[in-house]
């Protein structure tokens, strides 16, 4: 039979994922699982759902968000890598190092540099 999805729950949760990573971007290994309860449907469905329609997984989409913001923090200077690393929800700052540079082909030491010299 028919299955009704609230899609409306889907994209609420999925705004409810970017406000969270825009405030609190604390690691969670169980996001999307997260997510999928919110809209009432298995994790497994979701990801189907989230991917057909944003063309990305929630993984993806949850370390883009993650990447956004680290460029943010890079750019003002203000807080040190590690730091930065722990806030982005990274689990230590080896992982972040290299999940920026396969996201942005630089470290996040070279795009400081970069973000800080173009600001001059």
């Amino acid at each position: 039979g028919f299955i009704y999805v609230d899609t409306g729950a889907i994209y609420r949760s999925i705004a409810f994922c970017a406000i969270k990573a825009g405030i609190d971007i604390k690691a969670n290994p169980d996001e999307a699982a997260l997510l999928a309860e919110k809209c009432g449907i298995s994790e497994v469905y979701f990801r189907q759902l989230f991917k057909t329609q944003f063309r990305i997984s929630p993984r993806q989409y949850i370390l883009e968000l993650r990447i956004r913001k680290a460029k943010q923090l890079l750019s003002s200077g203000s807080l040190s890598v590690n730091q930065i690393a722990e806030y982005c929800g990274f689990t230590n700052p080896y992982h972040f190092s290299r999940a920026f540079r396969q996201a942005t082909q630089r470290t996040p030491s070279e795009y400081r540099t970069e973000t800080q010299i173009s600001s001059l």
